[in-house]
């Protein structure tokens, strides 16, 4: 029996004309089964135990454990048999990072989640204390409804971002080269629309950026082809769904377009 991973759609958890943004307390005692939605996802566990599979890698789920998936990474989640977890479940829209230079840096170590560096870590005692209270300040400004709200939450959605890609001990300089805001909103395209047919023809024309300018930033930034890091996207979603799912090869192939 063929077994496809569901879709969520997490846009109606928030208010319209708010920010594209959402974080709650869940309580887990059922399973989570494979399912995978726009919105990006920063997770931390606080109580209980478990299992997650992430784009096919399982790994354990304990207090201080946090996982950040990019739109449309599958996951599924497991608790302990009989037990509970308690997670902060922080999921937004990309678009809130991808309008500053400020934050290209941090928009670029992000994209290489799962890829260049492992989607999960279990982070130290202090280190998850502080996401908590960073969480913890986000669920108290939303209740106060302050001015200058969106602001406020953005700013700490970026600390909770910055405290989870310096935990895995990255170094910028040694993964990812300097970059600008045209690559940033042209890699924001590619991963919003890789599962669709397109071509540098259509990404010249939304941006409106010449093909030679964007097939130069590509390998001056980022050391490859489009056509090949479009390539490899695909392949790593492909070799996910195989991981994850018990979709037929066919039904895969069309998925990831």
């Amino acid at each position: 029996m063929s077994v496809f991973p569901e879709y969520q759609d997490v846009a109606h958890r928030y208010t319209k004309g708010d920010i594209p943004f959402y974080l709650s307390i869940h309580t887990i005692d059922t399973i989570h089964l494979l399912h995978h939605h726009d919105f990006a996802e920063l997770a931390l566990v606080v109580e209980g135990h478990g299992r997650e599979v992430l784009n096919g890698i399982p790994h354990e789920l304990k207090p201080g454990t946090v996982s950040f998936l990019l739109p449309h990474h599958l996951h599924e989640l497991r608790n302990t048999p009989g037990g509970k977890m308690k997670v902060y479940c922080c999921m937004f829209d990309m678009k809130m990072l991808y309008n500053s230079e400020i934050d290209a840096e941090l928009v670029r170590l992000l994209l290489g989640s799962g890829q260049s560096y492992s989607s999960f870590i279990d982070l130290t005692e202090t280190q998850a204390r502080r996401l908590r209270e960073i969480f913890d300040d986000i669920i108290g400004e939303n209740q106060a409804r302050l001015p200058g709200r969106s602001s406020f939450i953005r700013s700490k959605l970026i600390e909770a971002l910055l405290l989870y890609v310096r935990s895995q001990r990255l170094s910028a300089a040694e993964h990812f080269a300097a970059t600008n805001l045209h690559i940033q909103k042209i890699l924001q395209y590619i991963h919003s629309n890789y599962t669709e047919h397109f071509s540098l023809e259509d990404i010249s024309a939304h941006l409106e950026l010449s093909v030679p300018y964007i097939c130069r930033l590509f390998k001056e930034q980022l050391g490859q082809s489009f056509l090949d890091y479009l390539h490899r996207l695909r392949v790593q979603s492909a070799c996910h769904l195989l991981a994850s799912s018990r979709m037929p090869i066919a039904d895969i192939v069309a998925d990831v377009g």
